[in-house]
């Protein structure tokens, strides 16, 4: 899906979304083949109209074409930043060239980070409290300041009239979904995985702020009919749900899932991860397997996206030189900073050549960002059958589901 879509929301509300197909990274670290929406906002007024966040800059004209379709610029009266990341504010430049005498509403840091990030000077800005009010044309809006989702300056709009709570990153996902709406229930099932790949690669590191950011909102008592992300799907059915994922996905918990990671130069560590495979499967949980092989390298968002509600991670790796092997070491770094103190637990499977050092770095590597490290299999050349056995004793011992059902075994993930 290209271009972009105008489109009424609710009331005097609408979104304008850019369908970006063209970056590959975000943030210029995660892969993201599934693309991903830019939303922001117009409500119009009988004073004027106020514009919530844009698109990347790389999409200026078309933005400028998708207000045409709404408004003149010149009846534009305040632009509100809820987070000034450039995916978001990446617009704002150009069009306060176009109309100078916009007020910028934001945090009190927000000024500051759009001055430095885009290089321009801002003639006009409001700095909005936590819990402060705005009456424009006889809407109301309420600004929440919701920190660290996922920057100090980032805040919430509710516009009482249409009940509804604009969010910018939270409650966001990857993805460009057919529908605008949450309307369809195969949308949905499909869309989630990236909603959770999206909190885990952006969000993660600042998850606790999840709840406690979502409390903070309950005791609001506020009547949220839809929320209205600045990427995805916007949710007018199921406000409820979404909420309720991201809290959830927040604390980590296991759902019945093993998600196994190893790298494998000649197959010695492949064989071996093999055996505690077919083990946790036998036990009935859901096996994720992401190689990194001489013909494969996983992706590592859609790996952190498994990880976050596993049980048990099974990480495979060998020792190279003195250290570990080179995909296993970057991808541990990238867990533990991305979600550190988890409290997942780990099994480690490591071959060696003539030391065997890998598996004391990776127990090291874990233990320090609050990842608990069950056992350690370590052998010598290839795995012989006496490993395997005991790897298929260790993996019996630490997973609890009983029931027999190999059809848990997923396909290797890319």
């Amino acid at each position: 899906m290209a271009g972009y879509i105008v489109r009424r929301i609710t009331g005097n509300l609408y979104i304008l979304r850019m369908n970006d197909q063209r970056t590959e990274f975000f943030e210029g670290t995660w892969h993201i083949p599934e693309g991903i929406t830019y939303n922001a906002y117009l409500l119009k007024t009988s004073e004027g109209a106020v514009l919530f966040d844009g698109w990347k800059k790389n999409y200026g004209r078309e933005f400028l074409e998708a207000l045409g379709q709404l408004v003149d610029i010149g009846e534009i009266k305040y632009l509100v930043t809820h987070h000034a990341e450039p995916d978001h504010s990446g617009t704002t430049p150009l069009i306060l060239r176009e109309n100078p005498e916009i007020t910028v509403l934001g945090h009190p840091m927000a000024k500051t980070l759009l001055e430095k990030l885009h290089g321009f000077k801002i003639g006009k800005f409001k700095p909005v409290r936590n819990g402060e009010e705005l009456v424009v044309g006889g809407e109301k809006l309420l600004f929440i300041h919701a920190p660290m989702l996922h920057w100090p300056e980032t805040i919430f709009t509710y516009i009482p009239s249409i009940k509804t709570l604009l969010t910018c990153d939270a409650f966001g996902g990857y993805s460009i979904p057919r529908t605008i709406f949450d309307d369809d229930e195969e949308e949905i099932n499909e869309y989630m995985f990236y909603v959770k790949k999206y909190l885990v690669t952006v969000i993660g590191f600042h998850r606790r702020n999840i709840p406690l950011n979502i409390e903070k909102l309950r005791k609001l008592n506020l009547d949220i009919k839809i929320i209205a992300p600045a990427h995805g799907l916007v949710w007018r059915n199921y406000p409820e749900f979404i909420v309720k994922y991201y809290e959830d996905t927040a604390k980590a918990v296991g759902r019945k899932k093993v998600t196994v990671i190893y790298a494998s130069m000649y197959g010695a560590v492949e064989e071996a991860v093999m055996a505690a495979v077919d083990e946790a499967a036998k036990h009935g949980c859901k096996v994720k397997v992401y190689p990194f092989t001489d013909n494969h390298h996983s992706d590592w968002g859609n790996i952190l996206t498994d990880v976050i509600d596993s049980d048990l991670l099974i990480i495979g790796g060998a020792t190279y030189d003195t250290g570990i092997v080179p995909p296993i070491h970057a991808f541990l770094t990238i867990m533990t900073s991305r979600l550190p103190n988890t409290g997942k637990k780990v099994v480690i499977i490591s071959s060696y050549g003539w030391g065997g050092l890998a598996a004391k770095q990776m127990k090291e590597i874990l233990e320090d960002k609050g990842y608990k490290v069950l056992d350690i299999i370590q052998f010598q050349g290839r795995p012989t059958s006496k490993d395997k056995e005991k790897i298929r004793q260790i993996l019996s011992q630490h997973i609890k589901y009983k029931e027999t059902n190999k059809e848990h075994i997923e396909e290797k993930q890319h």
